[in-house]
């Protein structure tokens, strides 16, 4: 609906007020201060949760291997398709469309499952890492 006017003339007060008095609003007004620190972050073998996925082949210095973090893989007990078929029963997948959430079938289940797309995605490939540790990306 509509206002009545009598709102309209008190918004018209307020906003003539605030404009009478924008020097001292606008004096008032703090500055931002900055600051500037360091951050040291030290990597270490000890965390074997860091990966690094783009480079994956260690270099050997007279035959001690580097310091960078290697790849660590899981395996899982079961076959995609036992996988795909438990997904599958337990739930009922959706799939994000323009409109909504919509059920997903099984083909398209599968697709999203596929690892070797997802490792190979220069954008999906960051689902696999350990948001709790420094990761190095």
């Amino acid at each position: 609906g509509v206002p009545p006017k009598d709102k309209y003339e008190a918004l018209e007060k307020a906003l003539l007020n605030i404009f009478k008095n924008r020097e001292k609003l606008l004096s008032s007004i703090t500055k931002p201060t900055v600051t500037k620190s360091r951050i040291k972050v030290m990597v270490d073998n000890k965390n074997a949760d860091i990966a690094n996925v783009r480079d994956s082949s260690p270099t050997a210095n007279n035959g001690s291997a580097s310091k960078q973090p290697q790849i660590i893989t899981e395996t899982s007990p079961y076959t995609f398709k036992q996988a795909l078929d438990k997904q599958m029963a337990r739930g009922n997948p959706k799939k994000s469309n323009a409109w909504g959430w919509a059920n997903a079938t099984r083909a398209q289940t599968g697709s999203a499952m596929n690892v070797k797309r997802i490792w190979e995605s220069n954008t999906q490939c960051y689902q696999m890492l350990n948001l709790g540790k420094y990761q190095g990306v």
